[in-house]
């Protein structure tokens, strides 16, 4: 039975290396939760590994003192891992901006404190476990400490579910899987069939790492998306920038029909240079407003400066021409603060429908200069 048991510890070692492995290779900015989570990792490894050096010695009456010895090392980082755990606990709901009761940190921390040296006390006085022939066999208070470390395990992960993104679990799971472990040991107990049972709070252990890991991972993906979208959108208008707007031309379907409104703000240089560069940002942005307001399920892009591109796919030809002059009507109304044009056609031919409602715009800017008598390169 030993050397299953001594089998099953060095696979599960050698996998939370590789997990430790993976977690030094993570690069974040969340990097202390990083570093506790390999805590955990080690905290769980050396209980393992004590537990290990028990399996591969026991029977061996000249090394009594060394088995008692990693018997109660494997014991008593049940609680370390406990703890090494609610700090990492505390560090991930920091992170997504919540709290972790100072109180019951303290209480829980005080818990594990007492039953560390409550454990020690009890296995010198061959209460837990005594170690006879080189053989471990379990004493009338085996139970005691265990008791102590299922309250301390699930009011540390009854904080869990308070962690925001993919780890939200209902504390009834959570109590179910720190309670199976010990269910598993009475049962074995009674029935002589297992002595040690390190290895179930590590299995229990493992799977609350690799939850809480995949936060980690999630949390990584939502900032690169965030990073993303920022790359892709123009902050002064919330519209897509160039870039998102060469991104959504590569995906136009080449059979739609679509219709294309062309904008570009009128007297802008004049306004950055007379006025200042805030008042041309509040002339651009109520530009980007009006756009907004007449052309709804529309690609809005500021591809530069003073232009705009806004693609629609989705309305009638007759419905969306309606749209444009409400749009070009309030431009007007508004101090002519923008010149558009208009088309419309096949996705396959989109360069050429852009092209063609720029000209449109063209000639409606060069109405705006005669008519307003506004010299283009004015300064």
């Amino acid at each position: 039975m030993n050397n299953v048991l001594i089998l099953a510890d060095l696979i599960l070692l050698l996998f939370l290396s590789l997990i430790y492995i993976g977690a030094s290779l993570i690069k974040t900015e969340r990097q202390i939760l990083i570093t506790c989570y390999k805590r955990c990792i080690l905290s769980v490894s050396i209980g393992i590994l004590a537990e290990t050096v028990c399996y591969s010695i026991e029977g061996n009456v000249r090394l009594s003192l060394l088995i008692f010895t990693s018997e109660l090392i494997s014991n008593i980082f049940i609680d370390v891992n406990i703890f090494v755990y609610m700090s990492y606990i505390c560090k991930a709901l920091e992170s997504n901006g919540k709290s972790f009761q100072k109180r019951l940190k303290l209480l829980i921390t005080t818990f594990l404190s007492l039953n560390i040296l409550l454990e020690a006390a009890l296995s010198i006085m061959g209460k837990t476990f005594t170690v006879e022939n080189g053989l471990v066999s379990y004493g009338s208070l085996v139970y005691m400490p265990i008791l102590i470390q299922i309250v301390c395990f699930y009011c540390v992960f009854a904080n869990a579910y308070k962690i925001s993104g993919t780890y939200k679990v209902n504390p009834i799971i959570v109590f179910a899987l720190a309670v199976i472990p010990y269910v598993s040991l009475f049962v074995m107990y009674k029935f002589s069939v297992l002595k040690h049972f390190h290895i179930f709070f590590v299995f229990a252990y493992m799977i609350m790492y690799i939850t809480l890991g995949s936060n980690i991972a999630f949390k990584e993906t939502e900032r690169a998306n965030i990073y993303k979208e920022m790359s892709v959108t123009d902050l002064l208008t919330g519209f897509s920038n160039h870039t998102g707007y060469q991104e959504y031309l590569k995906n136009i379907s080449k059979e739609k029909i679509y219709s294309v409104v062309f904008c570009d703000v009128n007297s802008l240089k004049m306004t950055n240079d007379t006025i200042g560069h805030e008042a041309g940002d509040k002339l651009i942005k109520s530009v980007a407003d009006a756009i907004s307001e007449f052309l709804t399920d529309t690609k809005l892009c500021r591809i530069s400066g003073d232009e705009f591109v806004c693609i629609n796919e989705s309305d009638t030809k007759d419905a969306f021409k309606e749209k444009f002059d409400s749009l070009y009507k309030a431009l007007f109304d508004r101090g002519r603060i923008a010149s558009c044009g208009y088309a419309e056609g096949k996705g396959e031919d989109i360069v050429n429908i852009i092209k063609d409602a720029e000209k449109q715009m063209y000639s409606e800017k060069s109405r705006y200069y005669i008519e307003t008598g506004k010299n283009r390169r004015r300064t």
